[in-house]
């Protein structure tokens, strides 16, 4: 869900229309965004530098 969350945002969606695509409330997002955003951010560039994203 992580995954999802953040490439949604990274899309533009905001906080209110991600929670509404995830049945999340919006304190979840923005809690979530706050917390991974930065390892998910890592994680995603490491896939593309091994070929896989």
């Amino acid at each position: 869900m992580l995954a999802i969350l953040y490439l949604y945002h990274k899309l533009g969606l905001s906080q209110s229309a991600v929670a509404r695509e995830l049945g999340v409330a919006r304190t979840t997002v923005i809690r979530a965004l706050r917390k991974f955003s930065k390892s998910l951010e890592a994680w995603f560039r490491l896939l593309e530098a091994q070929g896989r994203g």
